[in-house]
Order: structure tokens, then sequence, then C-alpha cells
């Protein structure tokens, strides 16, 4: 006998978007209100007739990864584009939020510090460097500096994905600006030349940053290598993974890369092309490590579960606009119909919409 499930959403918005979670998923229909605008893409197949199909929609590409290939095109082009032959999966990208857990103590990293017994010697970060991809860095702050040190900075690089006031971009990339290590110390000396500041999320990538290497982090001797991300730009998570691997490559060294943001916009199985294209980009470079945060979201109600009867009935209530995947694992044994109720209002008087939905 089959199971009916039955879930209803009632949303007071002024807008509604459901989003298909499937071979397309992640296309979001605010991003088509200007067709000439260049949406971030990521895109899996035969890499080399993906290139060409870019560049004949007048795309560009800016990373690649075994497989997977991350692109701007047109907002016009996206869903003529995603419908190729040669597309095996396709998505517009992923916007993250900052996230960040845990400490030195709780971690243990002091008894690593120390050397404690099985430990044969101690570790504190020296030789290797420490990427961060987050809101950026306070590189004035005296937890980056050397600890023998104190007007010698430890960070070796940042590139502000945001800044737009400048031709020294990375290397490979079209976007942002790139300081080295001598302009970040000479602007700690009194120069003028970095205008990079840490100003969005409370700071929140200086926090991040002192928790993985500062003086009283996890790595205190560890080089600092830091990426504001453009939180908007769909591409950019994966842009900073390859930037960060690159400088790894470049200066010969290990490189433990940390990421504490995250989204709900893909479902958390590694299925999406943003995690894909990072686990390539780990599995041929073992001088990288990738740490990402576990999450600050344990107490909040973004999971339902509910026990499966003849016939279940579950209602839920959103006030403002609504973005949400549903996932579920479906088999032969359930139905499942949706009702989505939409209350928007008109010279006072409420308008619903409803959507149905069964499968």
């Amino acid at each position: 006998m089959k199971t009916l499930l039955l879930v209803s959403f009632l949303s007071i918005v002024f807008s509604v978007q459901i989003h298909s979670q499937n071979r397309f998923h992640s296309i979001r229909e605010h991003q088509f209100s200007s067709p000439k605008k260049t949406i971030g893409i990521l895109v899996q197949g035969d890499t080399a007739t993906l290139k060409r199909e870019i560049f004949q929609f007048k795309g560009t590409v800016t990373a690649v990864a075994g497989s997977i290939i991350a692109a701007q095109i047109p907002a016009e082009s996206i869903i003529r584009f995603s419908q190729l032959p040669s597309v095996r999966q396709f998505e517009c990208g992923v916007r993250y939020t900052p996230l960040n857990v845990e400490s030195v103590i709780h971690s243990r990293s002091d008894k690593v510090h120390q050397g404690v017994p099985p430990l044969k010697k101690s570790s504190t970060g020296k030789g290797v460097i420490v990427g961060i991809i987050d809101t950026g860095i306070d590189f004035f702050h005296p937890e980056f500096m050397v600890k023998s040190d104190g007007t010698r900075s430890r960070i070796q690089y940042i590139w502000d994905q945001n800044d737009t006031m400048s031709v020294l971009k990375p290397i490979g990339f079209t976007y942002g600006t790139e300081w080295n290590y001598s302009q970040i110390q000479a602007t700690i000396n009194g120069d003028s030349i970095v205008r990079h500041r840490d100003v969005n999320y409370s700071s929140h990538g200086t926090h991040v940053s002192g928790t993985a290497a500062g003086l009283s982090g996890h790595a205190p001797d560890a080089d600092i290598i830091v990426v504001a991300l453009d939180w908007d730009r769909s591409s950019s998570l994966v842009d900073a993974s390859l930037y960060l691997v690159q400088k790894s490559v470049e200066l010969g060294r290990p490189i433990v890369i940390n990421a504490s943001l995250g989204s709900h916009e893909v479902p958390h199985d590694g299925s999406d092309l943003s995690t894909q294209f990072i686990d390539s980009l780990v599995a041929i470079h073992p001088q990288v490590g990738y740490v990402v945060a576990a999450g600050n979201e344990g107490n909040s109600p973004i999971h339902w579960q509910v026990q499966c009867t003849d016939s279940v009935q579950m209602t839920y209530t959103q006030s403002g606009s609504m973005s949400s995947f549903f996932e579920l694992n479906m088999n032969e044994n359930l139905i499942l119909q949706l009702r989505l109720d939409s209350i928007s209002y008109a010279s006072g008087k409420p308008i619903i919409t409803s959507l149905y939905i069964s499968e």
C-alpha cells in the first residue's frame, strides 16, 4: 500500500521562486532581470567541447578542475547553454554566508603546540601556509605579525575580489585586486598602498584568521594568504580555492585552506559542482588540506522530519520572500502532493495564488 504525504507551504510573499534541484539546479530568476549581465556558472562535461561552446555564447572561462569548468556567460544565454547535449551537470554557482566554530583549547591544538606525547615533536605551523577564504583581514592586527618581531607581517598576499580600483589582478583572473607582501608591509609601515579593509560581517574574516593562524590561534607560526570573497559572485569560491592552490604550487609549500562559510542552495551530499571542483583540486595536489566550518545552525529550524503513515499532512508558514530547496528520496511506496499558497497584497486586499505539485 502506498503512503500519501501531503505537504502544504503557506508563504506570505511578494514574489515566490521554486527551484528545481536536478540536472540544472541553482538557477535564480532574479539573475535574468538584466539579459546582458554576465552570470557565473559551473558546468561539467568534456572540457574541450564546453570551452568552445562557452566562447560561442560570448562567455569567458575563469577556472578548470577535472571535468568541471567555472565560467561567466550572458544571462540571456543561460537556459540555451544549459540545454546543450555536452552539458552533463549545470549550476549557476552558489552564494555563501560566513560561519565559524571551535577554539584552540577545545580542539586541543595547544597540546600540538607543546608536542605532548604521543606526539614526537611540537607543531606550530612553521613552513606552512594558511589560506583564508572569508570577508578579508585586518592586516594591521598584531595577531598576524611575526612572533619575534611585532612590526613584520606574516601575510604574504591579499586578493580582494571586491576591489575594482586597480589593474593588480591575480594572474589568470579578471577581477579584484591582489596585493603582495611588500605592498602589505609598506602599508603597515605607513604608506597608503593596500586599500583592503575587513569591514563586512563584523570583521568575520579577521576573527577566523585569528582562530586559524593568529599568534593565539591554531598555527601561530604559519604564513597567511587571504581571499576577501565577493559574496555576490557565484564563482568566487572556486576561483578563491584555485588561486590559493596555485600559490601553494608557486611557493612550493603546503597549504591548509579554511573556508568558514556555508550555503543551503545546494544539497549537502557533495554532488554540487562547487564541491566536486574543490575535491578535484585537492585530489591532484597532495600538499593541500581543505577545512570547512561545521556551521552555527544546530538550533535553526531548517530541517523537517515526519513519520509517514497512510496519510500525513504538514504545513509550513513563512513571511517574506521564500527561496528553498526540498530534497526527497522518492520510492514506489510514496506519493507526494505539494500545495504552495502565496499571499500578496494589492490596494490593501489579499491576493492568494496557489500552486499544486504531485509526484
